[in-house]
């Protein structure tokens, strides 16, 4: 079972900037977010509830205690009042089959197609060598080798960073 939680993220002198909502390790990564997480988890405050709903309840406390910056009630950069969203970023695998159904067959319009083709017209890039190229600039393409030195540093990162992680 999930372990939900409401979360403060706090600025260097302490104070809140923002109030979320998460499950796994959603309060320690920018990601989904509007704003950044702080750079150092000892800025993160975890209140651990039990059912997602408490949860929600508690992130709207906290944006109600703190106030919001954008309404000039408070410090939180939140843009809402909170207890909305999902626990997950990713569709069940029933909800991205009923998605492509849902699709399936689909035909765009003329006047669709037609603002399609203007905003197309003009363009000299040939997108094919644009992304070719592209690719043998990358030196993460398949095959390439590091070299011993950044094996070593990549792997004193990842022990460093498995040391601090959630486990």
């Amino acid at each position: 079972m999930d372990q939900f939680y409401s979360y403060l993220w706090l600025r260097e002198d302490g104070s809140p900037y923002y109030a979320g909502k998460g499950v796994g390790g959603r309060a320690f990564r920018s990601s989904g977010h509007a704003i950044h997480c702080p750079p150092s988890r000892e800025r993160i405050l975890i209140f651990s509830m039990r059912s997602e709903a408490k949860a929600f309840e508690s992130e709207m406390a906290l944006i109600d205690l703190f106030g919001r910056k954008d309404l000039g009630t408070g410090c939180l950069r939140n843009l809402t009042d909170g207890g909305e969203g999902a626990s997950g970023n990713i569709p069940s695998i029933e909800a991205r089959k009923n998605m492509a159904r849902a699709q399936t067959g689909r035909k765009h319009s003329q006047k669709s197609k037609a603002n399609r083709s203007a905003a197309l017209k003009g363009r000299t890039i040939a997108w094919g060598d644009k992304i070719s190229a592209a690719h043998k600039k990358n030196k993460y393409r398949v095959g390439y080798t590091h070299t011993p030195e950044t094996i070593q540093r990549m792997r004193a990162a990842w022990t460093r960073r498995k040391a601090g992680g959630l486990k």
